[in-house]
């Protein structure tokens, strides 16, 4: 109760609900318009409009977690995004990250099928990541991994892609 957790790259603002039912106190950051209004309008949730690099020079407020869920794969420069996490975090605070894995069935079936989507669409995605890239990319920026968790949707987009392709 009473921590502090940062979500970059909010979206709608689901998650934010979530982290404060769980007793921490959320800031948000958001650069997509649409969305913020969606989680203004909805949430009643007002999110940071600006990067995380406008954030930090623009905030001297130190978090216990910050969390990237589908974000790094989207930026052109990730390690820079967890270079400034670092800066805003706590002695001790934690990041929580959420990024493709190139080493997934749904990768490997979307590199089969010629109309690609989702994680393999170069003109949305800079990076994909497997966990000896994820792991060295966090070490190099000085945070120790403490645990992984693998989940996805592998079997329903396979099904999916069965069915679009008869």
């Amino acid at each position: 109760k009473g921590k502090h957790w940062l979500d970059v790259g909010s979206a709608d603002g689901s998650a934010l609900l979530l982290i404060k039912k769980e007793g921490f106190t959320p800031t948000g950051i958001e650069i997509n318009e649409q969305s913020r209004k969606f989680a203004k309008k909805y949430w009643n949730l007002d999110l940071y409009p600006k990067p995380l690099k406008n954030f930090f020079k623009e905030n001297n407020k130190k978090f216990d977690v910050i969390s990237f869920f589908g974000v790094l794969d989207l930026v052109p420069n990730p390690m820079e995004e967890i270079k400034i996490a670092s800066k805003l975090l706590n002695k001790n605070g934690l990041i929580a990250l959420s990024v493709p894995n190139f080493n997934s069935v749904s990768t490997y079936v979307q590199k089969l099928i010629k109309e690609t989507d989702r994680h393999l669409i170069p003109e949305t995605i800079f990076y994909l990541y497997t966990l000896k890239s994820l792991k060295f990319a966090l070490q190099k920026a000085g945070f120790k991994p403490l645990s992984v968790w693998n989940f996805g949707m592998d079997s329903i987009e396979f099904m999916r892609y069965l069915r679009q392709n008869n």
